[in-house]
C-alpha cells in the first residue's frame, strides 16, 4: 500500500506535456496538406519551463519542451454562411488560398491527393462532386494559446531523423542516390511546424440541392443557410437580435437541403449538435491544433550541397505532384537559410539571445505556408 500512495504521489508531481508539442515535432505534407507525419524533433525537458494557459482558470499547468515557447492567445470568432460555393474547387481555392501558393501542381492534382487525406473535404467533396449540390459554409472557433519553436533549426532532432540525413549522399549521380532524398521527403514531408495555435472550431457545411440553389438567388440561399446554422448552434454560437423559438426556415429549404457539423476539439463523446454546450465546457481539457505556420524542411539542416539537393527535391515534388525519379539538376547551390547565421555562434551565447527574444527570433521567408482550419 505504502508502495503505491508514493508511486502515485510521484506521478502526480510531475505535469503532462503541454497539448500540440507532438504536433509541433512532426513533418507536414505541403503537397497532400496533410500532417502527423513522422518527428523530426525529440524533445528535451531540461530547463523545467511550464505553463499554465488562461483557458484553464489556473487548474491546468503544462510541462513545456525546451526552446519552445507558449503563449497565452485567447480568441473566439464566426463566419455564417459568407459564400455560397457553386462547386468543390471554388471552396477548395478559398480555403487553400493562404498556403496553396508554394505548391505548383495543378488545383486538380492537389485536390484528389487533400481529398483523400481530410476527412471534412471528403464528405464536402462527395456531396458536392458525387451528388451535385452547392454548399453554404459556416464555423465557430476559439484559439486559447500558441506554441513556437525557437528555432528549430538548434532544435534536437529525432534520431532517425539524423540518421536518415547522415546517409543522404553527395553528389547524386543516379536514381538510387535519388531515390535516398525521396524518402526522406515522403517519411518527414516537405515542411515543419514553425508555430501553432491551439484552439477548437466546428465547421457547418449545408449542402444544398441544384433544384433550390439554380432557381433560389444567393440572398435567399444565405439567409435561409443562415438561420439553419443559427437553429442548429444556438447553445454556442453568437447570439442573433431574435430568439431561437422564432427561427423559421423556409420548407422548401429544409426538404432540399442537409448539414453536417465536423468538430476539431472538445471532448469526442460531446462532438454533436445535441450536446453543444457540454462540448464547449470540456474544451480546456482537449484543445487541437486549428491553424499552422509552417517551413521548408530544409531550413532545419546546416547548409551545403546535401541541403541544397534536398531543398531542390522537395521544390519538385510540390511543383509536379511526384518524387523525380532521375537526380534533380538545375538548382541555385550555396543558398544561405535565414536561420544560418545562428549556428555560427557560440552555444552559450545562442541559448542566451533564445531565451531574450524568443519568437522574435522567427524569420519568415517566401517558402512559409499558412494553414487554418479555422
Amino acid at each position: 500500500m505504502k508502495l503505491f500512495l508514493l508511486v502515485t504521489l510521484i506521478a502526480l508531481c510531475f505535469a503532462q506535456q503541454v497539448p500540440g508539442a507532438d504536433y509541433l515535432s512532426a513533418g507536414f505534407d505541403g503537397l497532400k496538406l496533410e500532417g502527423g507525419l513522422s518527428p523530426i524533433f525529440s524533445w528535451r525537458f531540461t530547463k523545467g519551463k511550464t505553463f499554465t494557459p488562461q483557458i484553464g482558470e489556473g487548474k491546468l499547468t503544462y510541462d513545456v519542451p525546451d526552446y519552445v515557447a507558449a503563449y497565452d492567445f485567447v480568441e473566439s470568432g464566426e463566419v455564417v454562411s459568407a459564400s455560397i460555393y457553386q462547386s468543390f474547387e471554388s471552396y477548395f481555392k478559398e480555403v487553400t488560398a493562404g498556403f496553396s501558393l508554394s505548391v505548383g501542381v495543378s488545383i486538380s492534382t492537389q485536390m484528389s491527393l487533400s481529398v483523400g487525406a481530410n476527412v471534412e473535404w471528403g464528405k464536402i467533396h462527395q456531396q458536392m462532386k458525387a451528388e451535385d449540390k452547392t454548399m453554404a459554409y459556416s464555423n465557430h472557433w476559439y484559439t486559447f494559446y500558441k506554441l513556437t519553436a525557437l528555432p528549430a533549426i538548434i532544435l534536437h532532432k529525432d534520431d532517425m531523423f539524423t540518421t536518415m540525413q547522415e546517409v543522404l549522399p553527395f553528389p547524386v549521380t543516379n536514381a538510387d542516390d535519388q531515390d535516398l532524398y525521396n524518402q526522406m521527403v515522403l517519411s518527414f514531408g516537405t515542411h515543419y511546424y514553425a508555430r501553432l495555435h491551439l484552439g477548437a472550431y466546428v465547421h457547418f457545411d449545408t449542402f444544398i440541392d441544384q433544384t433550390i440553389s439554380k432557381s433560389k438567388d444567393q440572398s435567399w440561399l444565405k439567409a435561409q443557410a443562415s438561420l439553419t446554422f443559427h437553429y442548429a448552434m444556438w447553445d454556442i454560437a453568437f447570439k442573433p437580435s431574435y430568439s431561437r423559438q422564432s427561427i423559421h426556415i423556409d420548407n422548401l429549404f429544409k426538404m432540399n437541403a442537409n448539414s453536417h457539423s465536423f468538430f476539431q476539439g472538445g471532448n469526442p463523446a460531446y462532438q454533436s449538435n445535441s450536446t453543444l454546450k457540454q462540448w464547449e465546457a470540456s474544451l480546456a481539457q482537449y484543445p487541437a491544433v486549428v491553424n499552422v505556420t509552417l517551413q521548408p524542411q530544409w531550413f532545419v539542416m546546416k547548409g551545403g550541397s546535401v541541403r541544397d539537393h534536398l531543398a531542390a527535391t522537395i521544390k519538385y515534388y510540390l511543383k509536379h505532384g511526384k518524387v523525380p525519379t532521375n537526380p534533380v539538376t538545375g538548382y541555385r547551390t550555396n543558398v544561405r537559410g535565414p536561420y544560418d547565421a545562428l549556428l555560427d555562434m557560440p552555444r552559450e551565447e545562442l541559448e542566451k539571445l533564445v531565451e531574450t527574444y524568443g519568437e522574435d527570433l522567427f524569420v519568415p521567408s517566401g517558402d512559409d505556408m499558412f494553414l487554418a482550419g479555422l
